[in-house]
């Protein structure tokens, strides 16, 4: 439990002497939140312990299981010590205590925190040897319960959402930030973390030459597939996007692979749209105009 705690276990520690937990999943960002945070702790301090670890460092003492908000709060409130919960846990129960304290506690969490998140706490169930079969008795039917449908009733999610969760970590991060940022649909981003690293930024890059990053499910499952048969090459995904996309009459398409032909693969979209621009302007200049154009007659 949270707040399992004894008076033994507090003790007051210099907050320079508290260390992040180790690829700590979630956002700590400076927002508003944050700030109200630390207005609340410098009225009134801080309501409840942090808890931590004791670990061997050179430079910290503990590392912080639950309470990273409320530490940078306190920074930002001028406070130097904060009071602790003093536990010891090995990697993985401070991995399933932090990710559970976080998830109970947090009102938003992004899909990406959420799938980093679910899969630390994955292995480290898989790494505990926990039992994934219970018996009632000895004659009743086996309850199997797999770590994600243990994942999944602590958190209120099947076990196949906490797998798409989980499967999310294959996405590249330029995929995984528009997920967060809702320019893609959570089961569609599902689909395509089954292509490559190197389809996938293929993928985005023709997405941001056409500035949409609304992938239909069907786009992204028909992609999958094909990657799963090991025939998607660039120009298909240019084919395949494009073609969703070209209902709009304000978009006018150009070969994905006609273009970047011509370019260093380490240009970036917005500069090719620029190049592009500029020769296309100057091609208008230079060309001879109609009227400059020869009559029959004087062919």
């Amino acid at each position: 439990m949270l707040g399992d705690f004894t008076e033994k276990n507090l003790r007051i520690v210099n907050i320079s002497k508290l260390k992040y937990f180790t690829d700590f999943p979630f956002n700590l960002d400076t927002d508003t939140e944050m700030q109200a945070l630390a207005f609340s702790i410098k009225q009134n301090g801080v309501w409840e312990p942090i808890i931590v670890r004791p670990i061997k460092s050179a430079v910290y003492t503990h590392e912080i299981i639950s309470g990273h908000r409320r530490v940078i709060a306190c920074n930002l409130a001028g406070q130097t010590e904060v009071t602790c919960d003093i536990r010891d846990l090995d990697d993985n129960q401070a991995t399933i205590l932090m990710v559970d304290s976080t998830l109970t506690n947090r009102k938003e969490i992004k899909p990406s925190e959420k799938a980093k998140a679910y899969r630390m706490r994955s292995d480290a169930l898989k790494s505990q040897g926990k039992r994934t079969d219970l018996t009632l008795d000895q004659v009743g039917p086996k309850l199997k319960h797999h770590k994600d449908e243990l994942i999944g009733d602590e958190y209120g999610e099947s076990a196949s959402q906490v797998k798409r969760y989980i499967r999310l970590n294959e996405l590249i991060p330029s995929l995984l930030q528009k997920l967060d940022d809702r320019k893609i649909a959570f089961t569609p981003c599902v689909e395509l973390s089954y292509l490559s690293k190197d389809q996938q930024q293929d993928l985005f890059t023709v997405l941001e030459c056409e500035d949409k990053y609304d992938v239909p499910l069907k786009v992204a499952s028909k992609l999958k597939n094909i990657a799963q048969n090991g025939n998607l090459t660039d120009e298909k995904i240019q084919t395949i996007v494009t073609k969703d996309f070209s209902k709009s009459p304000k978009n006018y398409k150009i070969s994905y692979s006609s273009v970047t032909k011509y370019f260093d693969k380490d240009v970036t979209p917005s500069e090719v749209n620029d190049t592009i621009d500029k020769a296309l302007a100057l091609w208008m200049k230079m060309r001879p105009s109609k009227s400059t154009k020869p009559k029959d007659h004087e062919r």
